[in-house]
C-alpha cells in the first residue's frame, strides 16, 4: 500500500505495540533518504535485455548495535523483446534471492541467466527459432533478502558474521529477551521494506530509464523458506502484488505449527539449532513471543489475501519441519490457494530449478491472463483401519497418481529426509513411492491406505493439468498430507518445558 504515513513508532523505549498488524505497514511505507538506485550494467542479447542495478534499500539499526546498517541489493531485470500476449507488458515475475553482501557473486538459489531464460522461454531457446518462444515476461531477480552476513555486537554467544536461522535466531532472542527492543528489530520487517524497494525500482527504472514500453502494474513473487515468508508479508501490504509462489516456507499459524513440531518430533529438527542454542525455544509460550507472532504470521494479516491467488510448494522431507503444518492454516486461507507436495525432495528443493523456478511461470501466466485455475477441492477421512483421502476437481488431470510412504520407526512421526545422529546430520530411509488412485465418480478420486504394522503412513494425492494458452508445461496441484493414525508420539510442551532436545 502506498500511503506514507507520517506516525513515527517505536522511537523511544518502552515501545507502544499495535495490536492490528499496522506496525510492519508503517515501517515499509516511512520514508528513509538512503533509497537510491544506480544502474550498474546492460546487455544486450537477441531476445532480451539484462539490466543490472545496485539498489540500497534502508538503514536498520545503528552502528552501536551492528557492523552493517545500510542495506544494498543487487537487481537483475530481464526484459523480453518481443511479448505474445501485450497484456504481459503490465506484469512483473519477480524472485527473492539470498546471496552475501561480502561476496555478491556467491551463487543464491538463482542466478542472473536463469531470470533472462525465465524471461523468453520455458524450454530451450534458440535465437534463430523464435517461434520456439513459449511466453515472455519481465522477469526479476532481488538478491541480498536478508542483508547478511551482519556482526552484533551484543549476541549472547559471540557470534560473528550470522546468516540466514541464526540471524532469525538472534533478533528473536534480543526482542524476548529486552522489553525496550521495538519491532522493527525482527527481521522480517527490513526484508519486506527492502522488497517493496525492488518493486518501486523495477517500476521507476523501466518506465523513465530504459525506452522500454514497458510499465509494471502487477507483480507475482516467489520466495523460497524465509523469502516465501518474505512474499507472504509483501503480499499482504502491497497492493501490486496479486499473486505469489511460497516455497518451502509453511509454517503459518507458527506458535501452533511449533507445538505441533513437538508432539510429532519429541523435540525439536536439528534445523532448528540456531534458534534452540540460544533458548529460542523455552521461549515460545512467552508473551512477546506472541507479539512478535501477531505481527509477522502471514494468517495474521488473512483478509489481505483474499483477491490474491497463492501456489504453496511444500517437500516432503523438508528438515524445518513436519510436512502436515498445512493442517493449522490451509483450510482458514482466504482467495484462490494451491498446494504443490514434492515428494522424496527436503529444504534444499528451492535451489532445484526443475521443480521451482521455470515450471512456476505457468501459474504466473495461468493467473496473469486471468486463465481458468483448475478448482480442487479433498477431504480427508479416518477409521480404525486406516484412512482415505477423496479428491475432487472441475477439470480432468492429464495424470493422477497417490504417493505414500512409511516412518522409519514408532519413536517419532518423522517423515524428514535427514535425521540427528550424534551430532550429525544423517539420511533417513524413507522413500515415497507412486501407486494409482481410484476413480470413483466424474472427476473425483480416492486413495484409501491401511494403517501400518507400526509407525504411521503418509499419503496424498498429486493431479498434473496440461494444455494451458502460451506454455507448454504443465501445473501440478496435490491435496494435503494425509497421515494415519491420526495420533502423537509426545505429549504438548508448555513453557520452559519446551527447550527439550535436538533430533
Amino acid at each position: 500500500m502506498n500511503l506514507l504515513f507520517h506516525l513515527f513508532f517505536f522511537i523511544h523505549a518502552p515501545p507502544v505495540y499495535p495490536t492490528d498488524q499496522k506496525a510492519l505497514e508503517d515501517y515499509v511505507n516511512l520514508p528513509d533518504l538512503h533509497y537510491s538506485y544506480t544502474l550498474v550494467s546492460k546487455k544486450k542479447h537477441c531476445d532480451s535485455s539484462v539490466y543490472t542495478i545496485n539498489m540500497t534499500s534502508l538503514k536498520w539499526l545503528d552502528d552501536s548495535e551492528v557492523d552493517k546498517t545500510i542495506w544494498w541489493h543487487m537487481v537483475t531485470i530481464a526484459v523480453p523483446k518481443v511479448y505474445k500476449n501485450a497484456q504481459m507488458k503490465k506484469s512483473c515475475f519477480l524472485l527473492l534471492a539470498g546471496g552475501r553482501n561480502d561476496n555478491p557473486e556467491e551463487p543464491a538459489e538463482y542466478s542472473a541467466a536463469q531470470i533472462r531464460t525465465l524471461a523468453v522461454t520455458t524450454g530451450s531457446f534458440s535465437c534463430d527459432s523464435p517461434k520456439d518462444h513459449i511466453k515472455e515476461l519481465v522477469a526479476v531477480l532481488l538478491m541480498q533478502i536478508p542483508f547478511q552476513p551482519l556482526t552484533f555486537y551484543k549476541h549472547p554467544l559471540g557470534m560473528k558474521n550470522i546468516t540466514e536461522n541464526s540471524l532469525f535466531a538472534y533478533v528473536l532472542w534480543r526482542f524476548i529477551n529486552d522489553p525496550t527492543t521495538s519491532l522493527d528489530w525482527i527481521i522480517q520487517f527490513p526484508m519486506v521494506k527492502a522488497t517493496v524497494r525492488a518493486l518501486d525500482t523495477v517500476t521507476d527504472f523501466l518506465l523513465k530509464q530504459t525506452g522500454e514500453d514497458v510499465q509494471i502494474t502487477e507483480f507475482m513473487l516467489l520466495g523460497s523458506s524465509k523469502r516465501g515468508w518474505i512474499a507472504w508479508l509483501t503480499a499482504a501490504i502491497d497492493k501490486r502484488v496479486v499473486s505469489f509462489v511460497s516455497v518451502v516456507m509453511d509454517v503459518l499459524n507458527f506458535v501452533e505449527n511449533l507445538h505441533h513440531q513437538y508432539r510429532s518430533y519429541c523435540g525439536w529438527s536439528f534445523a532448528l539449532a540456531p534458534f534452540y542454542y540460544i533458548n529460542i525455544t523455552q521461549q515460545i509460550d512467552h508473551p512477546r513471543f506472541e507479539l512478535i507472532a501477531s505481527n509477522i504470521d502471514p494468517l495474521k494479516y488473512n483478509e489481505y489475501y483474499i483477491n490474491k491467488a497463492k501456489y504453496l510448494l511444500v517437500a516432503s522431507g523438508d528438515e524445518m519441519g513436519p510436512p502436515d503444518n498445512s493442517y493449522y492454516y490451509f483450510d482458514q486461507l482466504t482467495g484462490k490457494k494451491y498446494l504443490r507436495i514434492i515428494p522424496n525432495m527436503n529444504h534444499a528443493l528451492a535451489f532445484y530449478e526443475d521443480s521451482i523456478g521455470v515450471p512456476t511461470a505457468t501459474f504466473y501466466l495461468i493467473t496473469m491472463q486471468n486463465q481458468q485455475h483448475p478448482q480442487v477441492h479433498w477431504n480427508r477421512t479416518v477409521k480404525n483401519t486406516g484412512g482415505a483421502i477423496y479428491f475432487s476437481t472441475d477439470q480432468e488431470p492429464s495424470l493422477i497418481y497417490a504417493y505414500y510412504a512409511n516412518t522409519n520407526d514408532d519413536t517419532r512421526r518423522d517423515f524428514r529426509m535427514h535425521i540427528l545422529s550424534g551430532q550429525e546430520a544423517k539420511r533417513n530411509p524413507i522413500k515415497w513411492k507412486r501407486v494409482k488412485v481410484k476413480k470413483v465418480s466424474t472427476n473425483v478420486y480416492k486413495k484409501e491406505i491401511k494403517n501400518p504394522d507400526k509407525g504411521w503412513t503418509g499419503f496424498f494425492i498429486e493431479a498434473t493439468y496440461s494444455g494451458f494458452e502460451d506454455s507448454s508445461e504443465k501445473l501440478i496441484i496435490t491435496s494435503e498430507f494425509h497421515i494415519i493414525p491420526e495420533t502423537f508420539p509426545c505429549e504438548d510442551c508448555v513453557g520452559e518445558g519446551c527447550y527439550s532436545k535436538l533430533v
